[in-house]
């Protein structure tokens, strides 16, 4: 398992072309940008899950479901709106739907369970914003189920355009941030290996879907109970999404797009990485490359690792010694 910092750069739209408006029908309005979370778990650990928190800046809110409340001290609800409101100056509000252990068509319209009313409920409550902004983390449940591709897509843009109509907006008016997973411990529970990956690589793939963004990689996720992430991770994921975000609204410039395709144990301290990037035909520098870490257990814990360029879509990185299983 690997991870790069850089990895957090915005697929999609790079720069500011982003335009929000529209509103819910009638009715007072009663937040300027709402960011609506919505996803498994690892999303609700978004707002529940503190580690030395940062502040909460005036000027943002987070609904319950019943009123607007002060920002959980949870890492990750609170980097995502200091992050809009201190880039775009703008009052963030947030609320969460997020639900643990189901798949896409659970959180679904439509579903026999009350799990998508439950979400539009709670948008309606909160009242009229300015604009809307939906993030997702999700595809534990699918992983485990072994949902294809083109299934998954296909729900991820059906539920986009249904929470739109909730909101009253086209999907060109609202959206869609979507974040990686981390790297499971043990995998039980979650499938195989391979359906882990073919999830990882069908949210990279959510970007071909309208108005929606791959905003970043969760791989460097510590866990706490071989899934979820601690409080630190939950505060970098809030990050991403804030930069993800205030790059689409033209607050903040976005990052050149890396993302590893593919990797080759070489021996204990080597490892082979193969990358796309958009720096051209080649990148700089070609020795001294740092922001890369690799895993020995799957995710569980992470060293740094040191890079050296191989050639213009190839890094070789020096690290700590490590197993030479699949587990790296």
């Amino acid at each position: 398992s690997l991870s790069l910092s850089l990895s957090v750069a915005l697929v999609g739209t790079v720069s500011g072309s982003g335009t929000l408006t529209g509103s819910l029908a009638g009715g007072a309005i009663t937040s300027d940008i709402m960011v609506i979370m919505y996803g498994q778990s690892n999303m609700t650990n978004m707002t529940v899950t503190g580690a030395s928190a940062p502040t909460a800046v005036a000027g943002t809110r987070y609904f319950d479901g019943s009123a607007f409340v002060a920002v959980p001290g949870a890492n990750g609800v609170r980097e995502i709106l200091n992050g809009i409101k201190t880039a775009t100056g703008r009052n963030c509000d947030a609320l969460n739907g997020a639900i643990p252990g189901v798949t896409i068509d659970a959180l679904s319209k439509g579903s026999p369970n009350t799990y998508f009313s439950g979400l539009a409920a709670q948008i309606n409550a909160a009242g009229r914003a300015n604009d809307y902004i939906i993030v997702w983390n999700h595809g534990e449940g699918d992983s485990a189920q072994g949902t294809s591709e083109a299934t998954y897509l296909t729900s991820l843009d059906t539920l986009h355009r249904d929470i739109c109509d909730v909101v009253g907006k086209t999907k060109a008016q609202v959206p869609l941030f979507v974040s990686g997973l981390g790297n499971v411990v043990n995998g039980i529970g979650y499938g195989s290996n391979a359906s882990w990956e073919n999830i990882q690589r069908t949210l990279i793939d959510s970007a071909s879907l309208p108005n929606t963004f791959y905003s970043h990689s969760n791989r460097d996720r510590v866990t706490t109970d071989d899934v979820h992430g601690d409080g630190a991770s939950c505060g970098r994921s809030g990050k991403r999404f804030a930069r993800s975000i205030t790059t689409y609204l033209g607050a903040t410039s976005g990052q050149p797009h890396w993302a590893i395709t593919s990797s080759a144990v070489i021996d204990a301290t080597t490892t082979t990485v193969d990358v796309a990037h958009s720096l051209g035909t080649d990148f700089t520098p070609t020795t001294g490359i740092t922001g890369f870490e690799v895993s020995g257990d799957n995710g569980g814990t992470w060293v740094a690792a040191t890079g050296v360029r191989t050639s213009a879509t190839q890094i070789t990185l020096t690290h700590a010694s490590l197993v030479t299983t699949s587990n790296r």
